[in-house]
C-alpha cells in the first residue's frame, strides 16, 4: 500500500512538472502550429469620384495567410467596427458606406488560416486627404 500512495505521489509530481515546463500546452500531438501574421503594410486610401473610399495595402506573402479583415472608426473614437463579413482575400477594400465630411480612422489586420488576426496597418482619411499611414502598433500621440 505504501508503494502504491508513493507511485500515486510520483506521477502526480511528474504531470505537475510537466505542465510547469510547457509539456501540457493545448496543442495536440502531430498538430503543427503556424507562424504569426505580420500586420498589413503601405496602407493607403483615396475617396472616389462617387464618395467611396478605397483603402489598399501590400499584399503578404505569408504561406498561412487567409485574408485581410478592415475595421473602420470615426477619428479620435476608440471603437473600430470590422466591415467585412468574410476575410478578403485581395488587397484592397472598398467602403461604400463612407460619409463625406466625416474624419474616418481604418485598420486593416492579416488572417491566418486558424483565423488569428495580426497587428494593424492603419490609415486616416478627410475628404480625400489622408493624414497618416502606418503599420504595427498604435502610433505614438495618436488616440485609435
Amino acid at each position: 500500500m505504501a508503494i502504491r500512495k508513493c507511485l500515486v505521489t510520483m506521477v502526480v509530481l511528474l504531470c505537475a512538472a510537466a505542465v510547469i515546463a510547457g509539456c501540457g500546452s493545448s496543442v495536440s500531438p502531430g498538430e503543427v502550429t503556424e507562424a504569426p501574421l505580420l500586420p498589413p503594410t503601405n496602407v493607403v486610401a483615396m475617396r472616389s469620384i462617387d464618395g467611396d473610399i478605397l483603402i489598399m495595402w501590400d499584399m503578404s506573402t505569408q504561406s498561412n495567410l487567409k485574408g485581410y479583415n478592415v475595421y473602420r472608426s470615426i477619428y479620435g473614437e476608440a471603437i473600430f467596427t470590422k466591415l467585412n463579413t468574410n476575410p478578403i482575400t485581395k488587397n484592397c477594400f472598398t467602403d461604400a458606406t463612407a460619409q463625406l465630411d466625416v474624419h474616418y480612422a481604418y485598420r486593416v489586420t492579416a488572417v491566418s488560416t486558424k483565423d488569428s488576426e495580426s497587428g494593424f496597418g492603419f490609415i486616416d482619411i478627410f475628404n480625400g486627404q489622408t493624414y497618416t499611414k502606418g503599420g504595427g502598433d498604435q502610433p505614438e500621440g495618436r488616440d485609435f
